[in-house]
């Protein structure tokens, strides 16, 4: 489990986050914009920071809600010993593969 830093909230911004990224939530009178920040590896196997932005309805919002609880569900029943496709180790090995296929 990631060690999380503490949970920032206030009337309009909800804040999350930890070594694997950060997740910002902020209400607007007509909109949920969603700011993700997430920590993973590029194709040379260095670390890299990708971040994404979206603007989202209320009823856009509310099935994410959906998604998010139908995902949550999954992952509460899922074998604890399955590693998951994506690991940082599965992510290390595939860059580490394509640095040592690639032509010097």
């Amino acid at each position: 489990m990631s060690r999380l830093r503490s949970v920032t909230t206030s009337a309009r911004l909800l804040s999350l986050g930890g070594a694997w990224g950060e997740v910002q939530l902020v209400a607007t009178s007509s909109h949920v914009i969603l700011d993700l920040e997430g920590g993973n590896y590029d194709t040379t196997g260095l670390p890299c920071r990708d971040r994404a932005l979206a603007n989202l309805s209320p009823e856009t919002a509310i099935r994410l809600r959906e998604l998010l609880n139908e995902a949550i569900a999954v992952a509460t029943e899922a074998d604890p010993a399955h590693p998951g496709l994506w690991s940082d180790s599965a992510v290390r090995s595939a860059s580490t593969e394509v640095r040592r296929r690639r032509p010097a």
